[in-house]
C-alpha cells in the first residue's frame, strides 16, 4: 500500500534481516508458520501458503 514491494526475500535483504527476530523463544508457533510458508512458497504451493498465513494471523489474532 504504500509503495513497496511485497517480495519478502528482497525486503528482508535491502533490510539486512535474513534471520529470525531474537524473540523466536517467545513465540514457536509464529516461527514455524513462517517456516512452513516459506517451505510451501519455494515448493511451488502458493495457495497453501495462502491458507498457512491466514491461519497463523488469525492465531495470532487471538492471542
Amino acid at each position: 500500500m504504500t509503495g513497496q514491494s511485497d517480495d519478502l526475500a528482497s525486503a528482508a535483504g535491502a533490510h539486512g534481516a535474513t534471520a529470525v527476530p531474537s524473540d523466536e523463544a517467545q513465540r514457536p508457533d509464529a516461527v514455524m508458520a513462517l517456516r512452513i510458508v516459506d517451505e510451501l512458497l519455494a515448493a511451488g504451493h502458493i495457495e497453501a501458503a495462502r491458507v498457512a498465513v491466514r491461519r497463523a494471523l488469525k492465531a495470532i489474532a487471538v492471542e
